[in-house]
């Protein structure tokens, strides 16, 4: 099929293997566990997230809280919204994590004189009902940078598009609506400033 269109596979970037084996492919490992397919965040797009972070910790030792934040939350949240359709949640929390204890070693390298407790009540506060969330004071009029958790956006696992349904015949304009509509309301219960479509992160 491939030769007669001119086309060959790339020996280099072929796998044939067993689906209990798994493969990994555009950041997700894909495999089978007890004869149920689970589809997760590969361990190669993992670590190059943690990877992400530590330079940015580290190219932003001298920012002020509120600059990191706002370099911090773009990355984690594009991360979590292209993995949130599959097996994510617990390695959601996980990498939440790893990432607090790598913000508590930056935190603690900027003041190498002051007390953990001190630290602690300067870079990490309440935020309503949960404690030691890596955030600014709050300020006088109550606005308050704040890292996002991975594990507050909702997975949204993917429905597959009816087979049959076209964009350019008019009797399915009803159901791609609806499809529609449906995507943009679970974008709406995820934390303020994600979005439902992002470009692939490059993990």
């Amino acid at each position: 099929f491939l030769a007669e269109r001119g086309l060959e596979l790339s020996l280099e970037k072929t796998k044939i293997t067993h689906i209990q084996d798994g493969f990994d492919f555009l950041g997700v490992n894909v495999r089978k566990y007890n004869q149920k397919l689970l589809i997760k965040p590969s361990l190669k797009s993992q670590q190059s997230l943690r990877d992400k972070v530590k330079q940015t910790l580290e190219k932003m030792a001298h920012a002020t809280q509120a600059e990191l934040i706002q370099v911090l939350n773009p990355i984690l949240q594009g991360w979590a919204m292209y993995h949130r359709r599959g097996v994510a949640k617990a390695i959601f929390s996980r990498l939440d994590d790893q990432i607090w204890h790598m913000l508590w070693k930056w935190a603690q390298r900027r003041h190498p004189k002051k007390s953990a407790h001190w630290v602690a009540d300067r870079y990490f506060q309440r935020v309503k009902d949960q404690s030691w969330r890596f955030a600014e004071p709050k300020g006088t009029h109550g606005e308050q940078a704040t890292l996002i958790l991975m594990s507050a956006i909702p997975i949204a696992r993917h429905i597959k598009i009816r087979a049959a349904a076209h964009p350019y015949d008019p009797q399915w304009n009803k159901y791609l609506k609806e499809r529609k509509s449906s995507n943009i309301r679970q974008a709406a219960r995820c934390p303020p400033g994600a979005v439902e479509e992002l470009e692939p992160y490059a993990g």
